[in-house]
């Protein structure tokens, strides 16, 4: 499982700068991007994407 999670990184990493490349929003990219890399790493995406204090959510608000 180790593996399809670190090859789930490059993808989705590899995913976001082609997409920032050809022009494409970047907010909407980054989710995408992190629900590839939740996917492969094995991890419930309500749960990385709507947690309480470490989520994709809480971390683009305070961001933003």
């Amino acid at each position: 499982m180790e593996w399809i999670g670190v090859i789930g990184i490059i993808v989705g990493l590899v995913f976001f700068v082609i997409a920032a490349m050809k022009g494409w929003n970047v907010l909407i990219t980054s989710v995408v991007t992190a629900v590839i890399i939740a996917v492969t790493n094995g991890m419930g995406i309500a749960d990385a994407m709507l947690g309480a204090k470490s989520s994709y959510v809480t971390g683009l608000a305070s961001f933003v």
